[in-house]
């Protein structure tokens, strides 16, 4: 960005600015307005992909882009900027007009190199960032409480400011000060005192309610709808269909399945890439093997299916009554997973199948049970609907390659014949149009991981 000439600032929490850049917390960037264009252009340069926010989580001239870091596997979060906006959470209803001022008063951080604030301006946008955010049921209070990790950050930034700088950025911003104006800084450099905190808070954020982007009053009521709206689907969700409350990708998002021998660490995998994506997209786990099933946001999805999908004594008593039709149930079951997959992915969000229901190989890798004896209806029927199958092909397959001898010390309870049956015939299952990215599992898992990941991220679209 500095070498294309553009204009930005890690504009807040710039005490935790490394954090963000190793890809533990978010990245708060402003970026001048005028050079937008130029800046998602260096973010396409460096595979950066643009993500929206759900509707709680998205405010005008502010935007999301996601980085990947290919050595770590981390993902960066670059919360953008174009306007200094703050206030009531989910709604953020309030604009700071001061721009100008921010790229005007820059300095070197010495830790990461980015530009900053000077801590006078941080300190002063972050008081009235302190009663901005401040909910109802703490303004109404006599002595109003302060997070504690917002009082050490405003005492360490006043830490670095000098009196007189103080002043003339306040100055600057056109902002009034209160008598004994330092003598209250003193006091919260000093003593800590939080009822100086918020007296000043409330002082500078009277004097910017002319800015409000939407009334405080209806950013209070949206704000209490957001939240019980979030606590009351986060309990029925489950019982329905998947929640989205992640981002997700402007262009689209992708279906993605691995497969292999048992002993491949398929499943191990699959949680693992679902937890690194769901950090900052909206993911969710798909089971196609034996017992199918859907998990979103660590909760699993109820199904009256999952009657006779499961590992419990019932489950196996009701599938050895049903016989043969259990084997026309259980791709009918896949089936409607796979297009809930296609309509939820085709709106942004990223689905991990862990299995994927072929018709190469009969009898093993989640293939058709029935076509190994005479024609019957249930073979026919069943081979129809894996040809059904067939036309929803993922975007990705990953095939996990173990050597036969490093899949059953993995799997050392499980038929060492049947595990090299399952390595040999990997190679007989075949893909229309999905990409396939063979993957070496007989690496150490962390390699394995971060192949997967880099995988995954080239071929994310932009």
């Amino acid at each position: 960005m500095q070498q294309e000439g553009i204009r930005f600032a890690h504009w807040k929490g710039n005490q935790h600015i490394l954090e963000g850049l190793e890809g533990q917390s978010d990245i708060e960037i402003l970026v001048d307005p005028k050079h937008k264009q130029a800046f998602e252009t260096v973010m396409k340069k460096l595979n950066f992909k643009k993500a929206r926010s759900p509707k709680w989580n998205t405010y005008p001239q502010v935007e999301d882009w996601i980085g990947f870091d290919k050595e770590t596997g981390n993902l960066l979060h670059l919360h953008t900027h174009y306007t200094i906006v703050t206030g009531v959470k989910y709604v953020k209803h309030l604009y700071l007009p001061w721009l100008e001022e921010y790229f005007s008063q820059l300095k070197t951080d010495e830790k990461s190199g980015w530009p900053i604030p000077k801590p006078e301006l941080e300190s002063i946008v972050l008081m009235i960032r302190i009663w901005a955010k401040m909910p109802l049921k703490k303004r109404i209070k006599k002595s109003p409480e302060v997070q504690e990790k917002r009082v050490e950050e405003l005492i360490g930034l006043l830490k670095q400011c000098e009196d007189e700088n103080l002043l003339a950025t306040c100055d600057q911003l056109k902002l009034k000060i209160p008598e004994g104006f330092i003598d209250s800084i003193q006091k919260i450099k000093l003593e800590h005192n939080k009822k100086a905190i918020i007296q000043l808070s409330k002082f500078f954020y009277d004097q910017v309610k002319k800015h409000y982007r939407k009334s405080w009053i209806s950013s209070l009521v949206r704000s209490y709808y957001y939240t019980y709206y979030l606590k009351v689907t986060s309990f029925f969700f489950p019982f329905f269909s998947p929640m989205s409350y992640k981002k997700k990708l402007v262009t689209g998002g992708k279906i993605m399945a691995l497969i292999g021998s048992d002993g491949a660490g398929k499943s191990t995998l699959s949680k693992d890439i679902v937890n690194w994506l769901t950090f900052k997209l909206d993911t969710h786990y798909f089971y196609l093997g034996k017992y199918p099933f859907i998990q979103s946001y660590n909760k699993v999805l109820f199904s009256i299916s999952n009657l006779i999908h499961s590992k419990s004594k019932v489950s196996k008593k009701l599938r050895k009554l049903l016989g043969d039709y259990y084997y026309l149930i259980l791709p009918k079951k896949k089936i409607n997973m796979l297009q809930l997959a296609k309509k939820i992915s085709q709106d942004g969000s990223l689905i991990i199948c862990d299995r994927f229901p072929q018709n190469n190989v009969w009898g093993m890798h989640d293939g058709p049970h029935l076509q190994n004896g005479a024609q019957s209806k249930h073979a026919a029927k069943e081979w129809a609907l894996f040809k059904k199958i067939e036309k929803m092909e993922p975007d990705m397959i990953f095939k996990l390659r173990v050597s036969p001898e490093i899949a059953a010390q993995r799997k050392s309870t499980h038929d060492t014949t049947s595990i090299k049956q399952k390595c040999e015939n990997l190679d007989n299952i075949s893909f229309m149009n999905a990409k396939v990215i063979e993957v070496d599992a007989c690496m150490p898992y962390d390699k394995v991981l971060l192949k997967i990941k880099n995988e995954i991220w080239n071929n994310l679209s932009q």
